[in-house]
């Protein structure tokens, strides 16, 4: 039976005190990024299937523009009456980094395991009935680019980190995880935490643009304390319950690989799931809380918990390999307007004959004010100011399971929980009336400045190619005295001036009129901002269930999960764009049409212009899993597989970003599946254990609303890989991953990692 929590019977609730950190079922692993096959004998018992543990393909999302995190999961498989039980992963608690910014210092601390690290070390405590356990694990991977860069999926804002990697290393990362545990009769204490250095990126130097020192903090190296928490099983008046207190982690729900269901209740560090070799407990991100879990009678548990702290979803940093927006993620320091009505302004700018001259022209001198804007930058530029957190407190939940003897032993589960987002949305800020009438006052200026510049010049290729026209001058001599003297006589000349002035004047008021333009939407781009928040208090209802089909070994699992009034990520162009729609309209039809015209946004002026449209959003999901006998001169095959749907109610006629995507707009329904086939070589060489193994993702119809949406419509993604496990000391793994699919935004980005 397959069961996302801890397995446990009808007469308990007691849970493994350590479980917390080692559950491993749903979690959030980068879309088709392969996890190292690992053995968690330490964590789960042993079987003679062989325990595989692996990251399927699939998306979590983060941010508008389409910043793809991805989400995922490793199983562990168990025999016991005839019933597969996967244990799921969690998400958990922030960093109290760092090991500074020397990687050195990380460095020395992996090294130094070398020395004094043991692999899993339990002894008694003389006179006291406790016993300690201290485990660590050390690990290095490399992650190569094997594809080639596609130039067509450049973007303003998502392809920072397509461009700052080239074929061959992206990643090279050691890394160590320490646990240690004390155990009682019934008390139990667990501390967790990981450091690591990634040797290729911790320097920040790139082919396009320098990783920022707050990506380098995320990337480059860091240390983490994870989970610290006490645990203790009672029984008052004879009634099983278990308290936790302190940072964990907490697995509520069925789902296995499709995120952003039932459980919402743990942020993720996504960039420790690109790590080659991590395991999924490295980037479990525990959250401060209270959890209490009873049973009043038979088959039928109780479990609440209370946060009393906030902590956010580590997504990419920008210009990191895996970053598909360049503006969200730590190190986005500003985001692009594109739009092609302003792009084309700058195009007609260039083109123009004088104009890049007058563009670049210290017109601080004339005017007073700073237009010194390159002509080089086609798209105004929108700053960020400093996010927005929700507080500390307010999150809470209840979940009430019940086991059915009668229905072969199938689990019912119905869960509340009230939660602040772990994933950023982006909201505008919009300038003020000063600022919209001095960018409006920035286009007379531009204009007036550069008008006589373009003019002389135009109208001196004019005579030009009219003295050329009637056979004056030859092309050869337009640099000699003679050919000057003959371009002079036909500026003076009345016939001249009588033809081409009427037409030299218009193409100059056209030109100019597009410099002034160009120069009054970048002045007031300029003065608009943009922030990320986590908005608050958002609502879940979900229900579930886990059971065996009869005698056929299949386990099969699903939940439904219900979110009210879900903040939804507008479309990136949709919202810069309508934050400077009051400088279009003045510039345009002047400034009475701010009064005069309600499409002319003048109530936004100087407000806060929200980021999100809310909306119900409902998402089903079902899992399948077997494990089988011998093939192909295997011990033992698996396979598991899961379709989900995600379905926004009353879907708004606001364009909706969708996360991991390109050019893609969110639709109201749709729908994927994601799975993994593996078979397990016991003893194949020596007493090696060979995992050959393949993971899949395919998003096959619609594209879902960010930043919590899965799906991108036509997105595929493959891994083939195998891992290596000798003695459950020593273990490596090899795989390649493809990505396809027209919308995806990693698909040029077939990547192969080794890990050991």
């Amino acid at each position: 039976m397959p069961d996302c929590r801890q397995s446990h019977d009808s007469s308990t609730v007691r849970h493994d005190p350590r479980a917390n950190a080692r559950d491993t079922g749903q979690s959030c692993i980068p879309a088709g990024h392969p996890l190292r096959l690992h053995d968690e004998s330490s964590m789960v018992p042993r079987n003679e299937m062989a325990k595989f543990a692996h990251e399927a393909s699939m998306q979590m999302i983060l941010g508008p523009s389409g910043q793809t995190i991805g989400k995922g999961d490793s199983m562990f498989f168990q025999t016991g009456r005839d019933l597969i039980t996967r244990r799921p992963l969690r998400t958990n608690f922030r960093n109290l980094r760092s090991i500074g910014r020397h990687p050195l210092r990380t460095a020395f601390l992996v090294l130094g395991t070398l020395v004094f690290g043991m692999p899993a070390n339990s002894q008694g405590i003389p006179g006291a009935d406790v016993s300690a356990t201290a485990n660590f694990t050390l690990n290095h991977g490399l992650t190569f680019r094997v594809s080639e860069r596609d130039d067509t999926l450049t973007s303003a804002n998502s392809d920072d980190g397509d461009r700052n990697y080239g074929r061959g290393l992206v990643s090279n990362t050691s890394s160590l995880t320490a646990e240690f545990e004390l155990t009682g009769e019934n008390l139990g204490l667990f501390v967790r935490m990981h450091g690591f250095v990634d040797f290729e990126n911790s320097n920040g130097v790139r082919e396009s643009t320098p990783l920022s020192d707050a990506a380098k903090d995320v990337a480059g190296r860091g240390f983490r304390l994870l989970d610290l928490y006490a645990s203790g099983a009672f029984d008052p008046g004879g009634v099983p319950l278990d308290l936790r207190v302190g940072n964990q982690v907490l697995n509520w729900g069925e789902s296995t690989f499709v995120p952003n269901g039932i459980n919402v209740i743990n942020p993720i560090d996504v960039n420790r799931l690109r790590t080659p070799g991590s395991e999924l407990r490295d980037a479990l991100l525990p959250v401060p809380m209270v959890y209490a879990a009873v049973e009043p009678v038979p088959d039928l548990s109780v479990e609440g918990f209370y946060q009393f702290g906030w902590e956010k979803t580590e997504i990419d940093p920008v210009g990191t390999y895996f970053s598909s927006n360049d503006y969200v993620g730590a190190g986005g320091r500003h985001a692009l307007l594109v739009d092609p009505r302003y792009e084309e302004l700058s195009n007609n700018v260039k083109a123009a004959p004088g104009l890049q001259d007058a563009i670049n022209a210290d017109l601080d001198s004339i005017t007073g004010l700073d237009l010194k804007y390159s002509a080089d930058d086609p798209f105004p530029k929108i700053a960020r100011i400093d996010d927005r957190e929700p507080p500390d407190d307010g999150q809470y939940g209840i979940a009430l399971r019940y086991l059915s003897p009668a229905l072969n032993d199938t689990e019912f589960g119905f869960y509340f929980v009230n939660a602040h987002s772990r994933l950023p949305l982006v909201t505008g800020r919009v300038p003020n009336k000063e600022e919209l009438v001095g960018s409006a006052r920035v286009a007379g200026i531009v204009g007036q400045a550069s008008f006589d510049a373009t003019k002389q010049r135009l109208t001196t290729l004019a005579a030009i190619d009219a003295a050329i026209g009637n056979g004056s001058l030859q092309p050869a001599d337009i640099a000699t005295p003679r050919g000057q003297e003959i371009i002079r006589r036909t500026l003076a000349s009345p016939e001249f001036q009588a033809a081409a002035g009427p037409q030299v004047e218009g193409a100059v008021q056209s030109l100019v009129g597009g410099l002034a333009g160009f120069h009054a939407i970048n002045h007031y781009a300029r003065a608009a901002r943009y922030f990320v928040e986590h908005p608050e208090d958002l609502r879940t209802f979900g229900v579930s269930f886990n059971t065996v089909l009869g005698a056929s070994g299949w386990a099969l699992q699903g939940e439904y999960s219900f979110h009210p009034d879900l903040p939804l990520q507008r479309e990136e162009t949709s919202l810069f764009t309508e934050a400077l729609t009051p400088i279009g309209c003045v510039l345009q039809e002047g400034i009475q049409s701010l009064a005069q015209k309600p499409e002319c946004k003048a109530g936004i002026i100087g407000n806060v212009l929200k980021g999100h449209e809310r909306r119900d959003v409902s998402q089903a999901q079902v899992t399948a899993t077997q494990v089988f006998g011998p093939l192909l001169g295997s011990d033992s095959t698996g396979f598991i597989a899961e379709a989900a749907t995600m379905m926004v109610h009353d879907m708004p006629d606001t364009p909706l970003d969708t996360p991991g995507a390109r050019g893609d707009i969110a639709d109201a329904t749709s729908w994927g599946y994601r799975g993994a086939v593996w078979l397990d070589y016991h003893n194949a060489i020596g007493a090696a254990r060979l995992t050959p193994y393949l993971q899949f993702q395919h998003d096959v119809s619609g594209s879902s609303p960010a930043p919590f949406g899965p799906f991108v419509g036509g997105r595929k993604v493959l891994t083939l890989g195998v891992g290596a496990n000798y003695l459950e000391r020593m273990s490596a793994d090899l795989s390649y991953t493809m990505h396809a699919g027209h919308h995806n935004a990693l698909e040029d980005r077939d990547f192969v990692s080794i890990s050991f």
